[in-house]
């Protein structure tokens, strides 16, 4: 009988529905060198029944639980100018959470730890809300976290949950025989989940040359504005720097994990009952609305039960009806690609660490260190204000 631990790496996206599917408890997680965690499985609990192979939904023929024949797609953000400013998109995530917590619901999302791990985490109230807004390019810990949606749904919370959709399709599949309606799911718009253990060496490296631990990470800073967005760092020291050294590796495709590469969710075909990325290209259509680079949204609704929250939340959002020819982008078409020089930079970093790689595949060059320069300058003008 065919367990997962037949699958290839291409083949697994680390999303631990086989440990919450196996009925003898045989199946654990374990990390690789890039701090990817895959399948383990003891062999003297396991039975062999192959449940863990057919729960697993990573695959192009995965079952589609969403009610609406085409997505309703719009552009929105936050009527609010002092969320949207400390969003890094459009803010819709922030209006359709604060709905769910305003009915006495659970929201679910991804945040950092004090030592800045990522990590899916649990939030009932909105003073928590913050700490799972904002981008996280790295793969999340999602380590107990299917169980405790599956037994808040068992307790009838209303639930919503945001992720990858490769994590939100394998919840949606090990809570199928849970009848009660309470689950809306949120997929990002995703490039890839970048390498834990690459992101924990790039802040022990940022740590170790500024001589202080870190007390701040934004990943898209809107210094320059949303489509600027660069990483800024600040340290226990007050010191703050401004760099792009993990986004420019993370979009050049060297860090992400194998089965993103291979991933069967880049389509308009949607796991989630609603959809968020940004809205990218927005100026080459014809609105003329939303046009300061203050961040949008781009959102589709893909169910009745997505419809009726976005309808619920919409009185906190300035929101303009779209279409999937306006919006589309590459991670509605295709997988990433690896980086033609991927496999160069893994054997360079596990012999020789994160500086070595960061120098020799992460110079971005001349028009980089312009960014940069005038990030430095308008930080600098905006303290002294």
């Amino acid at each position: 009988m065919l367990r997962v631990d037949n699958k290839t790496s291409q083949e697994c996206c680390g999303c631990t529905a086989c440990v919450v599917s196996c009925p003898f408890g045989a199946i654990k997680m374990i990390p690789d060198e890039l701090g990817f965690k895959y399948p383990l499985i003891d062999n003297d609990l396991c039975t062999n029944c192959g449940k863990c192979f057919k729960d697993c939904q990573f695959t192009t023929s995965y079952k589609v639980f969403n009610n609406l024949e085409e997505p309703l797609v719009y552009a929105a953000r936050l009527k609010d100018e002092e969320k949207l400013s400390q969003s890094q998109s459009g803010g819709a995530f922030s209006a359709i959470a604060e709905t769910i917590l305003a009915q006495g619901g659970i929201v679910y999302g991804v945040s950092y730890s004090k030592n800045f791990k990522v990590n899916h985490c649990k939030v009932t109230n909105i003073d928590a809300l913050n700490s799972i807004k904002g981008s996280k390019y790295v793969q999340s810990n999602l380590d107990g976290i299917f169980i405790d949606v599956i037994n808040e749904l068992k307790n009838n919370k209303l639930v919503l949950f945001s992720g990858v959709p490769c994590q939100v399709e394998n919840l949606r599949k090990q809570t199928e025989r849970i009848k009660t309606g309470r689950l809306i799911t949120i997929d990002i718009l995703c490039h890839g989940v970048g390498a834990p253990k690459i992101w924990e060496d790039y802040l022990h490296y940022l740590e170790k040359k500024h001589s202080s631990p870190l007390q701040k990470v934004n990943m898209r800073d809107k210094l320059l504005g949303w489509r600027g967005g660069i990483e800024t760092y600040t340290f226990n020291n007050k010191k703050k720097i401004i760099t792009e050294s993990y986004l420019y590796l993370y979009f050049s495709h060297f860090i992400q994990r194998e089965s993103c590469y291979n991933c069967p969710y880049t389509s308009l075909k949607r796991v989630g009952d609603i959809s968020l990325g940004d809205f990218w290209h927005w100026e080459e259509t014809v609105h003329k609305e939303f046009r300061d680079n203050k961040g949008i949204s781009l959102m589709f609704i893909n169910s009745s039960i997505g419809k009726t929250l976005f309808n619920e939340a919409s009185n906190m959002l300035d929101i303009i009806p779209s279409n999937t020819k306006e919006c589309m982008q590459n991670v509605l078409r295709h997988s990433i690609q690896p980086n033609i020089k991927r496999k160069n930079f893994l054997k360079d970093y596990k012999k020789n660490g994160f500086k070595y790689v960061a120098h020799k595949y992460g110079d971005l060059g001349y028009i980089y260190k312009i960014k940069i320069f005038i990030a430095k300058k308008l930080s600098t003008i905006k303290q002294k204000l």
